[in-house]
C-alpha cells in the first residue's frame, strides 16, 4: 500500500521548490519501510547532485537514478540491500518520468529500457518494486521509436509475461501497463508484432490446456492453489478483456476463433470470462474486427442461447449480441441481414424466462436489432418477393418474413408473462416495415385482433396492444388495416363490431387519404343513421341512441383523417358539401368538423413556412397525435411547398361557401359553442382570396353599425343598459349582436388588406369607452388581435392607441381588464423596439397599471397580469444583444419605482411584480441585496396589504439567493420578520414561522441561531423540534412496509404559493430551479385548525381553471385530478400493513386518536410562544370541546373511540353501560356520495341512536324525523333557541 501512496505524483509540481524536497515533505512522516527507503534514497542523490554543483532538477534527478540503477544491476551492493534500495529507486524513477521533458525521456528510452530489463531479468525482484518497474518500462516503451521492435521487444516480453503473474496487485499492474503500450501502437508497425506477441501466448496457452482436458480443470483451477494452465488462460482473458480492441484485424480474428472453440466447451466459468471480454471490443468504435471470425463467434453465442445453454449469462449475452449486430451491421450489412433471423429467435426464446431482467434484455436487444440492421432496401426487396410468391408454400420464406415469422409466434400463449415486451418490440416491427407490413405481417394483425377477445385477467397489458394496434395502422394505413381487421359494421348485427379500433384510430392515422373517408367511412355512417332514425320510429331508443353513439365515434375519425392526407387537393371537393351539411344540421358533430378543417388549413400553410403552430381547440377533445412518429414524419415530408399550395387552393375554392354558412351558425350558436366555429372562420378566411374576405367584412361592419345604432336608441329611450351576462334573451338583445359581429370581424382578421384593418379600428374605438362591460371586453379583445397580428397597423398608429388607451383606462369596466392587458403587452414592446418621444412617461402609466393589475380579485386577470409581467421581460432579454440586460434592466427599474407609489396598494402590486420577476429571471437577482433594505423597512408600516407582499418577496428572496449571500443579510432580515412573530390578528405569525422554517433549511441552525435576539430563541427551538419529530416520523414511515405520500412538485408561479393568507413551504432542493413544493398547512391555533381542514375540501383559486378553460366541477375525473394534486395528503396503506396480537387477531390502529393526540401537542407546543394572555385560548378550548360533545351526541362526529378498550391495542371492542352495542361498519348511504355537505350531514345525524329511535321515527318524513330528534332528543333549550334565531334571520322563523 505504502508503495501505492508513492506512485501518486499529482502533488509534484515542477518549478516549485526543490524536487527533493517535496518527496521529503510528502513521506517523511509516514511509518511505511518502503516510504522511509525512498526518502533515504532521495536524500541521497540530492547529496550527490548538491556536491556535483548540479542544478536539482528532475532532470538531473533521472540521472541520477538511472545511474544508480546501473550500479545496482551491476551488483555493487549486497543482496541484503539490493531489494529495498531497488524498490525505492523504481519507485522515485517512475515519479521522475512524468517530470522531465519528453525530448529527454525519448533520447534516453532505449538506454533506460536496457537497464531496467536488465534489473529485472538479473534479480528477483519483489511484488513492491515491479509495480513501479512495469511503470517505468511502459513509459519507455511508449516514447520508443517503434520501428526498432528488436529494441522495443525485451520490455514488451516482460510485461506480457508478468501478465500472467500469480500476485494480482503485480498482474494488475502489469495488464494496465500493457494496454497502454497497445494503445500507443495505433497505427505503427509495431502492433502487428506485439498482436503477434500476444495472440502467440494465448494460443500456446491454449493448445496445453486442450491436451490436459480443460473440461475437468477449469471450474477447479479457482478452488486449487497453484499457477496451472487453467487459471493462467483466464488471467490472459482478463489482459485481452483490456487490449483486445487495440490488437490488428488479423490476430484479433484468430484469438475470436479460439473463443468460440472455448465456447463449445460450455464452462460456464470461462464463458462468462469470454462475454465479459467481447463486452469492450463491442462498444469500441475504432477496433478492426474482422467478419467472418465475429460473424461466427455471434453465431455460436446465438446457438448457445437458441439452446438454453447460456445459463445465468444469458443477460450479458443478449447485450452482446444487441451490440455486436450493430457493428456487424457497420461492417458487413449482408452477412448480418443473412444471420439475423437466428439471433432473433435466439432473443425470443428469452422472452419465456422467468428472470424479469433477462426477459427486458431480450426485449431491448430485440428492439435494438429491428431498428438498426433492417434497411429500407432489404425491406423493399422482401416486400416484391412475398408479393411474387404468393402464397406458394414450395418457395422458403425470406429472411425478414422469418422475422415476421417469429414475431407473431410471440402472442402465443407461452409468451403470455411478457406480452407487455412482446408488443411493444412487434410496434417497433410494425413502425420500421411501414408500408410493407400490409404484406409481411398479416398473420400477426389476425393476433392481436384474437388477444383483443381476451378477458382483462388474461390480457393485463390492454393499453399497450391498443398502442401496438395503432402503429400497425399508422404504418400500413387504415385502408389496408381495415381489410386485414375490419370493423364489421356492415352487418345487421352489429354486437359483434371492433369498436374499440374507433379511439385508437382516431390516436393513429397520419398520412391516410380523404378518398377513404369519403368512399367507405362516410357510406358508413349514412347507413348508421338511416338505421338509427328506422329504430326511432319503432321506438327502439336505446338501440338508436347506441347507433347515435357509432355515427359520433365514426365523424370523430374526421379530423384524424385531416392529419397530412395524401390527396387532399383531389379529394377534398368530394366531401366539402357533406361537411357543409353536416356542419349546419349537426350541432353535436360540428365541432369535429370545424376541428378536421382546420388541421388542414393549419398544416398546409406550416409547409409553406408560415410557420403557423398548431393549435388544438380546448373544446374539441379529439386531438390529432399520431403514436407512429416515422409514419408522421414521412407524411409530413410528402408536404412539399407545392403540394401545400395545391392543397390551400383546393381548400380555398369552398370559402366563398363555408364563410356564409360558418357565420350563419356561428350567431345561431350558444355562446359556449361559438369558440371552435371563430377558429376555423379565422383558417380559412386566412387562405381565402382578399376580395371575397373584403366582401363578407362589409357586410358584417354594415350588420355591426345597425346593432350599434339599435343599442344607442335602446339606451336614450331605457337608460344605461345593464350588463347582463346570462338569460334567454341576449343573442336578442343589441349589445350582444354588437359582440357577435365583432367576433365575426376579428375572426376574418388575418384575410384583411390594410383599408379593411383601419375601418376596422374605426369600428373598435368608441367601444372601448361603451358603458356595457361586454361591448368593452370585445372592442379590447379585437384591438388585442389587432395589436398581435398586424405589425404594420400597430407601428404606423402607435401614438393614436397610446392615446386611446390612455383616454379610455378611467371608464375600463372590470370585466375588460383582462383584454386590456393583452393591447399594453403588444404596445410596451413596440415602444421600446420604436424608442419614442416621452417613453419613459407612457411606459411607466401602462406599467404601473399592470403592476396595479397583480392585485385584481379576478384570478384570470390577475395571472394574465402575471403572465405579461414575464413574456415582456423574455422578449425584451431576447432583443438585447447577447451578454446585455439594458432592455430587460429599464423594465425592471420602472417597476421598481412603483415602491415610490403614494398608496399602499400601488406599493404592495410593486413589491408582487418584482417579486415575480425575480422568481422568473436569475439575472436580477444580483439587485436583491440593494431592494433588501427598502423592502425590510416597509415591514415597519401599519398597512396588513404591505406587510403581506412583503413577506412574500422575502420568501421569494429566501428561495432564490445562494446561502453565502443570504447569510451577510440574515441578521437584518431575522430583526424585521420578529417584529412580526406575535401577530397572531393578520395570520402573520404563522407566516414568520414558516419564513424561520425555510431560513433554517437554507442557513442551518446555528447561523438562524447567532442573529436571533435571545427572547425570541424558543421559536427556533420550536422549529428544532418539530423538524427533529418530522424526521424521525419520516424514519419510522420508512421502516415500515407503507409507502410515504410522494408531494407533487410545481415548477410554474402560483400567486398564492407566496402571497396567500395560507402559509406553504418551499422546497429546499435543487433551489437554482427552485421547484415550489405543494404546500402544507400550518396549524397555529383550534380555531384556524379548523379553518384550514375546511379549506383542504375546496379547490384552490389557482386551479379554478384547469388548462385554459374553466374548470369543469361537474367532472369527476378533473375535480379528483385537481384534489389530488393539491393539499390533500393521502395514505398509501398495504394489505400486510396490520400488526397481530399474540393469539393472531388483527390490530387495526384508529388514526383519528392518533391525529387527536398530536393536535394537542402541537397546540402545547405552539403555545409557548404565544405572549398574550392564555384566557382567550382557554375560552377557545372550552368552546371547541362543547361544540365537538354536540357533535358526538348528534352523531356528526361519531367515531367508536369510547368503545375502545383500556387494557390496550388488540383487546376489541367493550361494552359500555347506557350506551349502545359496539359496532365495526358504517351504515351504507348513498347520500354519503353527494358532493353537498348538507346531503353528507343528513347521513351522519342519527347514527347513535338509529336504534332507539325508531319507533318514534316510524311513518315520519325527513324533515319530520329529523326535527322530533332534535326535540326528543338531549339538545337543551339553548340550542333550540339558536335554532329559533337562525331561523328567524332567514325570515322563515317559526314559534312551535
Amino acid at each position: 500500500m505504502g508503495t501505492q501512496e508513492a506512485m501518486d505524483t499529482s502533488d509534484f509540481v515542477v518549478g516549485e521548490g526543490d524536487f527533493h524536497a517535496q518527496v521529503l515533505s510528502r513521506y517523511k512522516n509516514s511509518m511505511a519501510l518502503e516510504h522511509r527507503h525512498l526518502c533515504a534514497v532521495v536524500t541521497a542523490m540530492a547529496e550527490v547532485i548538491k556536491g556535483q554543483g548540479v542544478p536539482a532538477t528532475p532532470t538531473a534527478y533521472f540521472a541520477a537514478t538511472m545511474s544508480a540503477l546501473s550500479k545496482q544491476e551491476q551488483g555493487m551492493c549486497t543482496q541484503d540491500t539490493d531489494d529495498h534500495v531497488l524498490t525505492a529507486l523504481c519507485t522515485f524513477l517512475s515519479i521522475t518520468l512524468t517530470k522531465i521533458s519528453a525530448a529527454v525521456l525519448k533520447s534516453k528510452s532505449s538506454a533506460g529500457l536496457k537497464v531496467l530489463v536488465d534489473v529485472v531479468n538479473s534479480r528477483n525482484l519483489s511484488p513492491g518494486a515491479l509495480k513501479p518497474t512495469f511503470t517505468c518500462i511502459a513509459a519507455f516503451i511508449q516514447v520508443a521509436d517503434t520501428k526498432d521492435w528488436a529494441s522495443i521487444l525485451p520490455g514488451f516480453s516482460i510485461l506480457l509475461k508478468h501478465c500472467l503473474d500469480q500476485h494480482p496487485k503485480v498482474r494488475k499492474r502489469a495488464h494496465e501497463c500493457t494496454a497502454d503500450v497497445l494503445r500507443g501502437f495505433q497505427n505503427s508497425v509495431s502492433l502487428n508484432f506485439a498482436s503477434e506477441a500476444v495472440t502467440s501466448t494465448f494460443e500456446k496457452l491454449f493448445l496445453s490446456v486442450s491436451q490436459s482436458k480443460l473440461n475437468s480443470s477449469v471450474d477447479k483451477a479457482s478452488e486449487r492453489p497453484g499457477n496451472t494452465e487453467a487459471l493462467q488462460i483466464l488471467y490472459l482473458l482478463n489482459l485481452l478483456k483490456l487490449i483486445l480492441p487495440f490488437l490488428s484485424g488479423k490476430y484479433m480474428g484468430k484469438i475470436l476463433n479460439f473463443f468460440n472453440k472455448l465456447l463449445h466447451l460450455q464452462q460456464p466459468f470461462l464463458s462468462r470470462q469470454i462475454l465479459n471480454t467481447l463486452q469492450p471490443l463491442c462498444m469500441n468504435d475504432g477496433a478492426e474486427i474482422p467478419v467472418a471470425s465475429f460473424s461466427n463467434l455471434l453465431e455460436k453465442l446465438a446457438t448457445l442461447l437458441l439452446e438454453e445453454k447460456a445459463g445465468d449469462e444469458s443477460v450479458v449475452a443478449a447485450r452482446i449480441l444487441e451490440r455486436g449486430m450493430s457493428k456487424l451491421h457497420m461492417l458487413d450489412s449482408h452477412s448480418c441481414i443473412i444471420k439475423l433471423p437466428l439471433f432473433f429467435q435466439a432473443l425470443a426464446g428469452m422472452l419465456v424466462l422467468e428472470q424479469e431482467e433477462a426477459v427486458y434484455a431480450a426485449g431491448d436487444s430485440l428492439k435494438s436489432l429491428i431498428q438498426t440492421c433492417i434497411d429500407d432496401s432489404i425491406i423493399e426487396q422482401e416486400k416484391q418477393a412475398a408479393e411474387s410468391r404468393g402464397g406458394s408454400l414450395n418457395l422458403a420464406p425470406g429472411t425478414i418474413e422469418r422475422i415476421c415469422i417469429t414475431a407473431t409466434g410471440l402472442l402465443g400463449y407461452q409468451y403470455s408473462s411478457s406480452w407487455d415486451v412482446c408488443l411493444q418490440i412487434i410496434a417497433i416491427l410494425f413502425e420500421k416495415l411501414g408500408s410493407a407490413s400490409f404484406t409481411l405481417m398479416a398473420s400477426c394483425v389476425q393476433s392481436l385482433a384474437d388477444l383483443e377477445n381476451l378477458t382483462d385477467d388474461n390480457l393485463p397489458c390492454r393499453k399497450q396492444l391498443h398502442k401496438t394496434v395503432g402503429t400497425a395502422i399508422a404504418a400500413m394505413g387504415p385502408e389496408r388495416f381495415l381489410n386485414l381487421m375490419p370493423l364489421n359494421l356492415d352487418v345487421a348485427d352489429i354486437s359483434n363490431a371492433r369498436l374499440w379500433l374507433l379511439p385508437v384510430m382516431r390516436q393513429s392515422i397520419v398520412g391516410a387519404q380523404l378518398s377513404y373517408f369519403t368512399g367507405k367511412i362516410f357510406p358508413m355512417i349514412q347507413r348508421l343513421q338511416s338505421q338509427s332514425k328506422k329504430l326511432s320510429v319503432e321506438g327502439k331508443l336505446t338501440a338508436a341512441k347506441k347507433m347515435e353513439a357509432i355515427v359520433q365515434a365514426l365523424w370523430s375519425l374526421f379530423p384524424a383523417f385531416c392529419n397530412f392526407p395524401s390527396d387532399t387537393a383531389q379529394s377534398f371537393g368530394r366531401i366539402a358539401k357533406h361537411l357543409g351539411a353536416v356542419i349546419s344540421e349537426e350541432p353535436d358533430l360540428r365541432s369535429m368538423i370545424c376541428y378536421g378543417l382546420q388541421v388542414l388549413i393549419k398544416q398546409n400553410k406550416a409547409a409553406l413556412s408560415e410557420h403557423v403552430a398548431l393549435d388544438v381547440d380546448p373544446e374539441d377533445s379529439s386531438g390529432v397525435s399520431s403514436v407512429n412518429k416515422s409514419a408522421e414524419e414521412k407524411a409530413r415530408a410528402y408536404y412539399t411547398e407545392n403540394i401545400a399550395r395545391e392543397n390551400i387552393a383546393a381548400i380555398a375554392s369552398y370559402s366563398k361557401n363555408f364563410l356564409p354558412l360558418l357565420f350563419n351558425v356561428f350567431i345561431a350558436a350558444p355562446a359556449d359553442k361559438r369558440g371552435v366555429l371563430q377558429s376555423t372562420i379565422g383558417a380559412m378566411a386566412s387562405i381565402s382570396e382578399k376580395k371575397i374576405v373584403k366582401n363578407f367584412f362589409v357586410s358584417i361592419m354594415q350588420k355591426l353599425l345597425k346593432a350599434t345604432k339599435e343599442a344607442s336608441d335602446s339606451v336614450n329611450l331605457k337608460g344605461t343598459e345593464p350588463m347582463d351576462l346570462s338569460g334567454p334573451g341576449k343573442e336578442e338583445s343589441p349589445s350582444s349582436k354588437r359582440c357577435i359581429f365583432m367576433d365575426l370581424a376579428m375572426s376574418l382578421m388575418q384575410g384583411l388588406d390594410d383599408e379593411s384593418v383601419n375601418v376596422l379600428f374605426s369600428a373598435v374605438k368608441p367601444t372601448l369607452q361603451d358603458g356595457d362591460g361586454s361591448v368593452q371586453k370585445k372592442g379590447y379583445k379585437v384591438l388585442a388581435g389587432l395589436c398581435k397580428e398586424q405589425e404594420g397597423f400597430l407601428t404606423s398608429r402607435s401614438n393614436e392607441i397610446l392615446e386611446l388607451l390612455a383616454m379610455a383606462m378611467p371608464l375600463c369596466h372590470f370585466s375588460a381588464k383582462g383584454q386590456r392587458l393583452n393591447c399594453l403587452q403588444p404596445l410596451i414592446l413596440n415602444v421600446f423596439k420604436l424608442k419614442i418621444e416621452d417613453a419613459d412617461k407612457v411606459l411607466s402609466s401602462f406599467i404601473g397599471e399592470i403592476v396595479l393589475a397583480t392585485k385584481e380579485t379576478n384570478i384570470k386577470t390577475r395571472n394574465r397580469a402575471y403572465d405579461i409581467l414575464v413574456q415582456i421581460g423574455h422578449s425584451l432579454k431576447k432583443g438585447d444583444p447577447i451578454g446585455s440586460d439594458g432592455k430587460l434592466i429599464q423594465f425592471f427599474t420602472m417597476i421598481v419605482a412603483c415602491l415610490a407609489g403614494t398608496t399602499p396598494h400601488m406599493k404592495s402590486a410593486a413589491i408582487t411584480a418584482v417579486a415575480r420577476l425575480i422568481y422568473e429571471f436569475n439575472d436580477l437577482c444580483y439587485t436583491i441585496p440593494d431592494l433588501l433594505p427598502s423592502i425590510l423597512l416597509l415591514l415597519q408600516t401599519k398597512s396588513r396589504e404591505i406587510i403581506k407582499s412583503a413577506l412574500g418577496f422575502l420568501k421569494v428572496v429566501i428561495a432564490r439567493q445562494p446561502v453565502d449571500l443570504l447569510l451577510e443579510h440574515l441578521k437584518t432580515m431575522v430583526e424585521s420578520l420578529l417584529l412580526w412573530s406575535d401577530d397572531s390578528k393578520n395570520h402573520f405569525k404563522a407566516k414568520v414561522r414558516v419564513l424561520f422554517e425555510i431560513l433554517v433549511r437554507r442557513c442551518g441552525l446555528q447561523a438562524v441561531l447567532a442573529v436571533t435576539p435571545e427572547q425570541h430563541v424558543k421559536l427556533i427551538n420550536h422549529i428544532r423540534k418539530m423538524k427533529e419529530r418530522k424526521e424521525k416520523k419520516e424514519d419510522d414511515e420508512s421502516k415500515s412496509v407503507r409507502s410515504c405520500a410522494t408531494t407533487t412538485r410545481q415548477s410554474r408561479w402560483q400567486h398564492t404559493q407566496f402571497f396567500s393568507d395560507d402559509e406553504g413551504e418551499i422546497s429546499d432542493e435543487n433551489t437554482e430551479q427552485l421547484d415550489v413544493a405543494s404546500s402544507r398547512k400550518s396549524r397555529v391555533t383550534a380555531r384556524s385548525s379548523g379553518r384550514l381542514r375546511k379549506a383542504n375540501k375546496m379547490i384552490p383559486e389557482d386551479d379554478w381553471e384547469h388548462g385554459d378553460e374553466p374548470l369543469d366541477l361537474l367532472d369527476t375525473k378533473k375535480t379528483r385530478s385537481v384534489l389530488s394534486t393539491n393539499k390533500l395528503k393521502r395514505k398509501n396503506y398495504d394489505s400486510d400493513d396490520f400488526d397481530f396480537d399474540p393469539d393472531g387477531r388483527f390490530i387495526v390502529r384508529d388514526d383519528t386518536l392518533g391525529r387527536e393526540k398530536s393536535k394537542h401537542v402541537q397546540d402545547e407546543d405552539i403555545d409557548v410562544h404565544s405572549t398574550k394572555s392564555g384566557r382567550r385560548a382557554q375560552k377557545l378550548k372550552a368552546n371547541s370541546l362543547a361544540n365537538k360533545k354536540r357533535r358526538t351526541e348528534t352523531g356528526w362526529a361519531y367515531t367508536g373511540g369510547e368503545y375502545a378498550s383500556k387494557k390496550g391495542e388488540g383487546k376489541g371492542d367493550v361494552k359500555r353501560q347506557g350506551k349502545l352495542d359496539p359496532y365495526a361498519y358504517w351504515p351504507l348511504d348513498p347520500k354519503m356520495l353527494n358532493r353537498r355537505e348538507s346531503k353528507k350531514a343528513v347521513a351522519r345525524k342519527g347514527l347513535a341512536s338509529v336504534v332507539k329511535m325508531t319507533g318514534k321515527l316510524r311513518g315520519m318524513t325527513t324533515s319530520e324525523a329529523l326535527d322530533s330528534k332534535h326535540l326528543h332528543g338531549s339538545v337543551g333549550p339553548r340550542r333550540m333557541r339558536g335554532k329559533q334565531k337562525l331561523h328567524k334571520s332567514k325570515g322563515k322563523g317559526k314559534k312551535r
